[in-house]
């Protein structure tokens, strides 16, 4: 869009009305007045390319006032009506080292990228180290929904 020069007529407009009307009135009052179209904010541009003071500067209107901080709340308490044997006790969580389950089959000790849809899946390295992961790799059970064999799918269930 081009620039187009403000009439000096409505500089001196805005100068002289600038502290008892709004930007809005302003702008309505240089179209109506002027011919010029200016906006709202180009109202309020023009004031403070000529220097007038910020409409802004300690006088805000009750629903922009600045809020004031509040001070912090104390932390809430719930206090809930405990009911005996209502809540089990969750077990302490013991860092043990991996025990491996012992099934009747042997698993073949697949690595994750030697595995198949025919494969079980069942990891049995007990590593926490991706590249130390092997799976059992035994035949996958025909009415399993698992991908496991027999014999871990029976784990998994009981789990």
């Amino acid at each position: 869009m081009a620039h187009v020069p403000w009439p000096v007529e409505a500089a001196e407009f805005v100068t002289a009305h600038w502290s008892t009307s709004s930007a809005s009135h302003i702008a309505a009052q240089i179209t109506e007045k002027f011919g010029f179209h200016a906006g709202r904010n180009a109202v309020i541009g023009k004031a403070r390319r000529l220097g007038l003071p910020s409409k802004r500067s300690g006088s805000y209107p009750s629903h922009y006032a600045p809020r004031k901080a509040k001070p912090a709340a104390p932390p809430k308490t719930i206090s809930r009506p405990r009911i005996a044997g209502r809540f089990k006790k969750s077990p302490e969580f013991k860092d043990e080292p991996f025990q491996e389950r012992h099934v009747a089959v042997e698993p073949l000790r697949l690595l994750l990228i030697q595995l198949t849809d025919q494969t079980c899946k069942f990891e049995c390295s007990g590593q926490h180290d991706a590249a130390l992961f092997h799976f059992c790799g035994n035949q996958v059970a025909i009415d399993c929904p698992y991908p496991y064999c027999a014999e871990h799918a029976q784990i998994c269930r009981r789990a």
